[in-house]
């Protein structure tokens, strides 16, 4: 499990440090402040050995469409990592676990040598001059170095290196594949846990008998029995089901790892997060998941600290990230202090 965490050069980041992680993590501040990109570092760091991550980050927000050119002055479709859009500078992303093994990653963007000069006459397979390397450094040992670049085939990265610790990122603006879900329920279903999935849904739908794969045409869905003739689309039965569906299959796809969820409370009704916390809680626990999630929601912070408060072990923190022109701070509120400033009705929002 992490516990600390700090970042030089990325994004909105010219130098951050956070730390005391928890179980679950929960990320406050107004906007601009840089919630979501604390959670694309942090995402970044765990799959540094698929580098094609820091192109999917990019299109979690949003941005689809990135021009491939053989041009020596284009901008490269990860400029926007670096602070200020500069990739000269160097990325730096620096965790460490509970059990003190530190793990440093860096990006960098290099010349490509072999594209410098194209053979006269030929179309060379490289789509641009240069390319993102990741370097992760265990323990200051040996180091690991993975390269992403673009042919006219897309992106490729060598060499191919298992990934070090296995994650999901939960978007905010879409609710991705249904095919995606699916399959991830399928191995859930294999192996007799599918138990999970459906004790956290009937917290939102108490109705709900059972969950299913139902296959229209080519596309695989989930369906759920609600009592009805037939079997309905999760899809029909609102945003927050699809959302907390896909949520806890993330979960239960990172066993022995982190689950990133942006903007955490989109979807959901303010009477139904305690319920969800405590449910989201008990499955991090069961398949050993980290959960680092942002919110806007003061009720939602409410609402994780009610459902934790009374228990022996209290899993949570609450970090409000504030920003003052370029430095970026984390104010950490842990039960107590949390209690105290939700008492006071202080801001932590």
């Amino acid at each position: 499990m992490l516990k600390s965490f700090k970042i030089t050069n990325f994004r909105g980041f010219k130098s951050f440090q956070i730390k005391d992680f928890n179980r679950l993590n929960l990320i406050a501040g107004k906007n601009n402040t840089g919630k979501t990109a604390l959670l694309e570092a942090l995402f970044l760091h765990t799959g540094s050995a698929n580098p094609s991550l820091a192109i999917t980050v990019n299109a979690l927000r949003g941005i689809q469409k990135m021009m491939i050119q053989n041009d020596p002055a284009a901008e490269m479709p990860w400029n926007s990592l670096f602070y200020q859009f500069n990739p000269k500078s160097v990325i730096e992303l620096d965790g460490q676990d509970e059990k003190g093994r530190r793990i440093l990653v860096t990006l960098t963007s290099e010349p490509i040598s072999s594209a410098v000069v194209p053979v006269q006459g030929t179309a060379s397979n490289v789509m641009n001059r240069n390319s993102l390397v990741f370097k992760s450094i265990e323990n200051h040992k040996k180091e690991e170095r993975v390269t992403l670049k673009f042919t006219n085939k897309g992106p490729e990265f060598e060499p191919v290196l298992p990934l070090r610790v296995p994650s999901i990122f939960v978007s905010a603006r879409s609710l991705g594949a249904p095919e995606e879900d699916a399959s991830r329920f399928g191995q859930l279903t294999l192996r007799k846990e599918e138990g999970h999935l459906l004790g956290a849904l009937q917290e939102i739908e108490p109705h709900l008998k059972s969950v299913t794969v139902v296959y229209e045409g080519d596309a695989p869905t989930l369906h759920g029995d609600i009592g009805q003739s037939r079997l309905v689309p999760l899809l029909l039965m609102g945003e927050g089901m699809v959302r907390l569906a896909k949520i806890v299959l993330a979960i239960s796809s990172s066993r022995d790892g982190i689950v990133f969820i942006d903007e955490i409370e989109n979807g959901f009704h303010y009477s139904v997060m305690k319920s969800i916390w405590r449910g989201l809680r008990k499955i991090a626990d069961a398949f050993n998941v980290q959960l680092f999630a942002t919110t806007h929601s003061l009720e939602c912070t409410k609402a994780a600290y009610t459902a934790f408060k009374d228990e022996s072990k209290f899993d949570l923190m609450v970090y409000r990230l504030d920003r003052k022109n370029s430095e970026v701070n984390a104010n950490a509120f842990d039960k107590e202090s949390l209690g105290a400033a939700l008492e006071a009705d202080l801001e932590i929002r």
